[in-house]
């Protein structure tokens, strides 16, 4: 999985030896945040320095996208519904976004020879992949429920799918089960059940522009996005999604036609 940096998000090219640098600090508790140089380091220092060498608890980050500070506005995760609380790891992924928001999530992986997990990237490569997952990821973290239910199959399957090579399938449950609780596992009894939760609706279009505004803001696919303004109006098209091995989960997304257009050139 690629690495890039925090600041600048130039990815790490190790052939041409523009290998990155770690944070030190961040590294302690098994966060993987890299910069080019000390000037980039320094750049990103005053967003930074809030979570710098921190594992965050309930209550000490924040439980929307808006109440953190990000220069690239790359990470939208939508405030969540009354009562819901989101747990320490899930917060500690908000964070981790919100410090790389060229990655669509962070995954653990336990390297040979390493006691603890080290983290990397997953990232999508076209902004329709990217901002359907982006939305869904915001359903999945922001409540309960059925609906949120079926995001949350939604985010596992993709991450099943992206991250086979990389991360262990026992890994990947029990960083799901730390991150959503009871959500991730009333999916996985169902699963069991051979009933997977099922989507209800549409992915408006109002989400999906808010996550392609996050995208564009991210400096992310720049061709695609570089004439895309949230709100212009214009047509819009029926998307439809399966994703799993099994199709099990289906997602119709109400999605710009414009920017789809593009994507077909």
């Amino acid at each position: 999985m690629k690495h890039f940096c925090a600041a600048c998000m130039k990815a790490e090219d190790k052939t041409q030896n523009a290998k990155l640098s770690v944070c030190a600090a961040c590294l302690l508790v098994d966060r993987d945040v890299r910069y080019c140089n000390r000037e980039c380091q320094r750049d990103a220092w005053k967003n930074h320095k809030r979570s710098c060498g921190k594992r965050l608890e309930p209550g000490t980050a924040p439980n929307t996208f808006g109440d953190v500070p990000n220069r690239f506005s790359g990470t939208y995760i939508p405030p969540t519904a009354p009562g819901y609380r989101r747990s320490a790891a899930l917060l500690q992924q908000i964070s981790f976004l919100n410090d790389n928001p060229a990655a669509d999530y962070i995954l653990e992986m336990s390297p040979p020879g390493r006691k603890k997990p080290i983290h990397a990237f997953m990232d999508l490569h076209t902004p329709d992949s990217a901002s359907i997952f982006m939305v869904m990821r915001g359903y999945a973290m922001s409540s309960t429920g059925p609906r949120a239910e079926a995001a949350l199959l939604y985010v596992y399957r993709l991450l099943q799918k992206r991250s086979v090579a990389t991360v262990n399938e026992k890994l990947l449950q029990n960083q799901l089960r730390r991150e959503y609780g009871a959500t991730f596992d009333s999916v996985l009894a169902a699963l069991g059940r051979g009933e997977p939760p099922v989507f209800e609706g549409e992915v408006s279009r109002e989400d999906i522009e808010k996550a392609l505004s996050s995208l564009k803001a991210a400096g992310r696919f720049k061709p695609q996005l570089e004439h895309f303004v949230s709100g212009a109006g214009g047509k819009s098209m029926k998307m439809f999604r399966q994703v799993g091995l099994h199709k099990d989960v289906r997602v119709v997304v109400d999605y710009p036609l414009d920017v789809y257009c593009w994507l077909a050139r």
